[in-house]
């Protein structure tokens, strides 16, 4: 189980915060900050960092229209839990930036008929936004190591989804205070999930990260997972 070599009282307060962090956004900092001074101390918690930002990306995928994105979040809990190879969450996240760049192009043709709208504000064009949100944090979250880390994967997808969700609520008039109320949620959610997943990094022995039964070896090529990619 990982330990950080830190200060005793350091480490007190970090678990604390820890603890009592009302939104990931503030935990996942608190992990790079040390990641910093001890970047391999948080090597056995990629896999967990890898199910939380999947775990946000199905958070918003209600609005993933192509199944290329929806895919992409089940590979990347396989690949999470050892039951995908690396290349075949490749396979995955390229078709999810395909689809991705599909639906960006659709969205600029929205955009450029949308400033003969009334109001200059089109619904179409609100919505589009929280569909590129969702797609993007689909594709995050099944990016392989060498495009993003872990940890920068599970901020980014943090973020995403929180925007998609935002974009969405004003998409159909959602009320200004309610929206406020709403990513307020999602942020303790999100916070609520990570530490689910991750136990308490600055206190492992009380609080561990929890155990994914992960395979001894990655899956080879022709894995059961490949029909996934390829139906697509």
């Amino acid at each position: 189980m990982p330990y950080l070599t830190i200060s005793d009282d350091a480490l007190t307060i970090m678990a604390e915060l820890w603890t009592s962090a009302p939104s990931a956004t503030i935990m996942l900092e608190l992990l790079s900050q040390s990641n910093l001074r001890h970047p391999h101390k948080f090597l056995p918690y990629n896999q967990h960092l890898r199910l939380f930002s999947a775990s946000c990306a199905r958070r918003t995928g209600h609005l993933l229209t192509d199944r290329r994105s929806r895919i992409a979040i089940q590979i990347a809990e396989l690949f999470a839990s050892g039951r995908a190879s690396a290349s075949t969450m490749q396979e995955a996240c390229t078709n999810a930036e395909a689809a991705i760049q599909e639906q960006a192009d659709c969205y600029n043709s929205i955009e450029q008929r949308s400033a003969l709208h009334p109001t200059g504000v089109d619904e179409q064009i609100l919505h589009g936004a929280a569909v590129l949100h969702a797609a993007a944090a689909a594709i995050t979250c099944c990016s392989p190591d060498n495009l993003i880390t872990p940890l920068r994967g599970a901020t980014a997808c943090a973020k995403y989804t929180t925007r998609a969700l935002y974009w969405e609520q004003l998409a159909i008039g959602g009320d200004t205070t309610l929206i406020s109320e709403l990513i307020d949620v999602e942020a303790q959610r999100q916070a609520h999930t990570l530490r689910i997943f991750l136990g308490n990094p600055f206190a492992p022995q009380t609080f561990p990260h929890m155990n994914l039964h992960l395979s001894t070896s990655m899956l080879q090529e022709g894995s059961g997972t490949q029909h996934y990619v390829n139906a697509a």
